[in-house]
């Protein structure tokens, strides 16, 4: 019998989800995971290829997502797999989030109009 490769591992889990191939089971796995059903669903997303989040300085920390989305309304979605409890994943996520927040800022731009696309 082959061996099969987990999707919990990391690159199995990247290369499963995170490719414009399988674009739908990302979809599906994210309609799942966020409970998004009839008209909240997601139907298509985009797949950021820029992974690595900005540093404005040489010595501040950097990070790298797994895999990065925008939904057609312009939502950022970072989706992680983490199996090994390094009893840190609110600090990262928040770090994480802050990143992704403040790159889409743009220079003169209103904080109240600045994140958040309607129709």
């Amino acid at each position: 019998m082959p061996r099969r490769l987990s999707p919990k591992n990391d690159f199995v889990f990247i290369s499963l989800f995170g490719g414009e191939d399988h674009k739908d089971l990302l979809i599906s796995l994210l309609n799942a995971i966020l409970d998004l059903r009839g008209e909240a669903q997601l139907l298509e997303i985009e797949i950021v290829k820029n992974l690595r989040l900005s540093q404005e300085r040489l010595d501040e920390k950097t990070g790298v997502l797994d895999i990065r989305a925008r939904t057609v309304a312009g939502t950022e979605i970072n989706i992680e797999i983490q199996l090994l409890n390094q009893y840190d994943m609110e600090k990262r996520t928040l770090f994480y989030w802050s990143k992704i927040f403040t790159e889409q800022l743009k220079p003169g731009q209103n904080f109240r109009d600045s994140f958040y696309r309607t129709g």
